[in-house]
């Protein structure tokens, strides 16, 4: 039995040796533009035409199809009330956390929507191309036209309350309102680079990404924006950070570049995504960043774990029993009120099953998991560890 486990740990550390993302397994083979949370456990992603949720905080997926809709952008300002933006200038509403949609038609036109905001459940913004803006107060029963003086396509808009917001497009092109939407103010960018993603990390970070690398930072809420040398020259449709250090690009060709001194430099990452696909958007979410992309591409980043057999035991967790058949408990030395992020991941370096923890509950079931070894990732706030699992019934 010795010798079986070796071989299973060195296996393991082949295949993550290099590793930074993981495959989640997609139940739709067609691109997919953009993802977004509910809560804890609930989140959507939108794709050609399709819309993917899941209800175990991202692990697993189911696929609704949606006729011939394509979906660019999601906006949830409740946890029952949410809009997603289309193609076919349609902007879609639920009021059940994404159980029903019903369709409602911002344009007189036919331009899509490729970025929706709403600060508030009634109140929201949807944007596209040649320049559209249009504003509703009354969640969408009625939208008005809005003059954004652009005929350029706009990528992103966001909203930091009802009154002021920012939107970026094609060109180098920013904008920036402080009335509504009233007046919309130009931005210099710095760039005739498009730009297609928006990401504020609060009231005065933000980051645009756009073409050729091009990667901005503002740190007075849009006001002004510098330029970051991000040192290559993929197009980059995403960007998101989990702190003002932290953060990934991604785009054309399966890129994802990282950060960790808040965009003054970055590096390139192993994706695991076909040279063939693009990256369209990242977001961070129970403690990982979760990025899709074309093809039914989802995928979770997962720190180099090194053999399985080199791990560092954190000498603060115990993991009971081990080897175990129906669940095991977790038990925290030095950080016992803490509520965790668990994953387990298998020798593939995909995560299998996500649980959110409270303070006061230890215990995960892994009944519906099969024979083998695991790595169970334990993260909270200033506090991760790994421990190695074996699995037998």
């Amino acid at each position: 039995m010795k010798h079986t486990l070796l071989l299973v740990f060195f296996l393991f550390g082949l295949q993550n040796s290099n590793a930074q993302w993981s495959k989640i397994t997609s139940p739709y083979a067609g691109n997919l533009w953009t993802i977004k949370f509910f809560d804890a456990q609930n989140g959507y992603i939108g794709g050609n035409t399709a819309i993917l949720k899941t209800t175990d905080g991202g692990v697993t997926w189911t696929s609704k199809s949606i006729s011939n809709f394509l979906i660019n952008s999601f906006s949830f300002p409740s946890a029952t009330v949410g809009y997603y933006g289309c193609n076919n200038n349609i902007v879609a509403k639920t009021t059940d956390a994404g159980i029903t949609w019903t369709n409602q038609n911002p344009n007189a036109s036919p331009y899509a929507i490729l970025s929706v905001s709403f600060p508030t459940a009634t109140t929201g913004y949807a944007v596209g191309d040649a320049g559209t803006i249009r504003k509703t107060t009354d969640g969408g029963s009625t939208w008005a036209p809005q003059t954004s003086g652009l005929t350029t396509g706009i990528e992103e808009v966001h909203f930091f309350d009802v009154n002021t917001g920012i939107c970026i497009g094609d060109g180098g092109k920013i904008k920036r309102t402080t009335n509504g939407g009233a007046n919309w103010v130009t931005i210099a960018s710095g760039t005739t680079q498009n730009l297609y993603d928006l990401f504020f990390l609060d009231a005065n970070t933000g980051f645009i990404a756009g073409g050729t690398g091009t990667i901005l930072k503002t740190t007075n809420g849009g006001q002004s924006w510098a330029a970051l040398s991000s040192g290559f020259t993929s197009w980059l449709y995403a960007i998101c950070f989990k702190d003002a250090l932290t953060g990934y690009a991604g785009g054309a060709n399966g890129k994802i570049f990282k950060t960790i001194d808040g965009g003054l430099t970055w590096t390139p990452e192993v994706s695991g995504v076909s040279s063939a696909n693009s990256i369209n958007d990242i977001i961070y979410f129970n403690n990982r960043f979760i990025a899709v992309g074309d093809q039914g591409v989802i995928i979770t980043d997962v720190a180099t774990l090194g053999t399985a057999e080199n791990i560092k035991e954190d000498a603060s967790v115990i993991v009971y029993p081990n080897p175990v058949s129906d669940s095991f408990s977790i038990e925290l030395h030095n950080n016992k009120n803490l509520a965790l992020n668990i994953h387990i991941i298998d020798i593939n370096g995909a995560i299998v099953k996500s649980k959110v923890l409270s303070d006061n509950e230890r215990t995960v079931n892994v009944k519906d998991l099969s024979n083998a070894v695991y790595i169970i990732e334990m993260k909270a706030e200033q506090f991760s560890a790994r421990k190695k699992i074996i699995i037998k019934k």
